[in-house]
């Protein structure tokens, strides 16, 4: 075998690995940035849902609050009619 034929296939097989190794390197780069960006719509969505989940808890803390002064708010009126009655 000549030096030149060596030389040739060397050299196409050389093209080929850098080309897959190229390739490769592209594939990990654009699979990082994929994941990165998956990863933060996913806080996105995470953040969105426990501010929603915030706000809901903070409604149904003033509904029961709510309720509980009306529940108050009926007895003491209970309570006046009672006396009323009482009196006469």
């Amino acid at each position: 075998m000549e030096t030149h034929q060596l030389y040739t296939i060397l050299g196409s097989n050389i093209a080929i690995f850098l080309s897959i190794f190229a390739g490769n390197i592209g594939l990990f780069l654009w699979a990082i940035r994929q994941s990165r960006s998956d990863f933060l719509r996913l806080d996105k969505k995470i953040d969105d849902n426990r501010r929603e989940t915030q706000s809901l808890c903070r409604e149904i803390h003033n509904t029961v609050i709510e309720i509980k002064d009306e529940i108050k708010d009926f007895h003491n009126r209970l309570c006046a009619i009672e006396k009323e009655r009482k009196i006469k």
